[in-house]
């Protein structure tokens, strides 16, 4: 999947919806659509671009090498440390 431009459009004017593509010879096409067909359009392209954005992270995390995830996962954990220490502190503190 890649984010590529949308081979239609789509528009609503005065309550009216309208697909807008190109016809096999490379002319401008548009057409009323009823409001079922615009939703089902709309809810696919959705669809595919929330399927795009998961592969999208998907391959990152899978072209990271061994030392980049080392390092994410230690910056993770030295938050953790400090957050516990932290809070472990403040409780001391209270009860001194």
């Amino acid at each position: 999947m890649s984010k590529e431009k949308p081979t239609y459009t789509m528009r609503v004017e005065h309550g009216r919806y309208f697909a807008a593509f190109k016809d096999s010879l490379g002319n401008r096409q548009e057409i009323e659509i009823p409001h079922d067909i615009f939703i089902a359009l709309e809810e696919c392209r959705k669809h595919e671009k929330r399927q795009a954005n998961a592969f999208e992270r998907h391959i990152e995390h899978m072209e990271l090498s061994e030392t980049q995830l080392s390092a994410r996962m230690s910056i993770r954990r030295n938050a953790l440390k400090k957050r516990s220490l932290k809070r472990l502190m403040y409780t001391w503190l209270w009860l001194c």
